[in-house]
């Protein structure tokens, strides 16, 4: 008989959690909502976008919000860290929520410095493979002080269940599918008769375009997951390496956004030939991430019949494909929505929880059951 809802109680974060939240832009200002001065929260301590920094003792939205307030300095972080650090016995968090290379660089060396790290910025564990090997070799001495779902799928418990493969002695084939929940969009959009321009415009209403979309159309997005999911299968696999089709037109890649945004008749017209040239048979299109061992990665339109799952995705959804020994005939499907700021910052939520949470020992977790009977 399984144990009932009461007899397992939830854990709560430790209130010992302190968190630097770096990036409170779209999904960083979703994630400050969920933030409350309450004893059983973590305390967001730090906030710090490129420019500036607020530190404290218990923040919220409001507080960053407030633009007058006079104890913003300039962003250090350095002393973001010794902040975090003064906080004498607590488990302290980073929380990475940009898309900033320069920051990913540093989460190895907040790892050497005793702080967790939570992110959805893909450059850490698409960086090239010095680093990615310095990264991966802390990563693998404790799982819970790196938590990165939110970096594939916002949050789909894609990576999580690789590296749950690969610990159960698992060898995984091939990893491909739709890994882009903004091109899921366009492609379904389009598919429905709309122009790519149309298409790109009303995702970009919806909020599921970068701020610049090339960053979703050039296909780098994609490469660069499938990069970490590759990673995370066991395979060696670098950004270079991966053939990437882009679907923004040559002319228009290096030019300021509103001259790209304007050039509607030029993308579309461009866009049409990158059908005309994919691989693959069917009249609908996907925009498809794959590798497969002993042959080379690929990002970038694919053709696709009415009868392929990929035909089925709706909205900004993502669906990947897991071949392994035991799922080779019929492959491992992990899908859901892919993309939007809710979801991905309720991921990063989701992943603080999960670090703050591994602090108790197997004996208090034992003992909250118990309480609970």
């Amino acid at each position: 008989m399984p144990l009932s809802e009461a007899r397992c109680p939830r854990l709560e974060p430790d209130p010992g959690t302190v968190v630097a939240l770096l990036g409170p832009g779209r999904v960083g200002g979703a994630l400050l909502k969920r933030f409350r001065h309450q004893s059983d929260s973590p305390r967001l301590v730090a906030i710090a976008n490129s420019c500036e920094m607020l530190l404290g003792r218990n923040l919220g939205e409001q507080d960053w919000l407030n633009d007058g307030d006079s104890d913003r300095t300039e962003t250090s972080l350095n002393r973001m860290v010794a902040w975090l650090q003064q906080f004498d016995g607590a488990n302290a968090v980073v929380i990475d929520a940009t898309a900033s290379r320069e920051v990913a660089r540093h989460h190895a060396e907040w790892l050497k410095q005793g702080l967790a790290v939570v992110t959805a910025n893909k450059w850490a564990l698409a960086a090239e493979e010095n680093y990615w090997h310095a990264l991966n070799d802390l990563w693998q001495q404790d799982r819970s002080r790196y938590l990165a779902s939110a970096t594939v799928g916002a949050g789909l418990p894609a990576l999580p269940t690789l590296l749950r493969l690969r610990q159960a002695g698992e060898t995984i084939h091939a990893v491909s599918g739709a890994l882009s929940g903004t091109m899921t969009f366009l492609c379904r959009r389009v598919g429905a008769g709309i122009s790519p321009s149309e298409a790109l415009a009303e995702a970009i209403d919806a909020g599921l375009a970068e701020p610049d979309p090339r960053h979703d159309l050039d296909g780098l997005d994609v490469a660069r997951k499938l990069v970490i999911l590759a990673r995370a299968a066991g395979y060696r696999l670098s950004l270079n390496e991966i053939q990437v089709t882009s679907l923004v037109p040559p002319r228009l890649r290096q030019v300021p956004l509103p001259e790209f945004l304007a050039a509607r008749d030029e993308f579309d017209a461009f866009w049409q030939d990158c059908v005309d040239q994919a691989q693959g048979q069917g009249d609908q299109i996907a925009f498809v991430g794959r590798f497969k061992a002993k042959e080379r990665a690929r990002a970038g339109l694919q053709r696709i019949d009415t009868d392929h799952p990929l035909s089925t995705l709706a909205g900004a959804a993502n669906l990947i494909e897991i071949r392994t020994d035991c799922y080779r005939a019929a492959p491992l499907w992990v899908a859901g929505p892919g993309a939007g700021i809710e979801v991905t910052a309720l991921a990063l939520w989701s992943d603080l929880l999960q670090s703050a949470n591994a602090r108790y020992s197997p004996a208090e977790i034992e003992q909250a059951v118990g309480r609970g009977q």
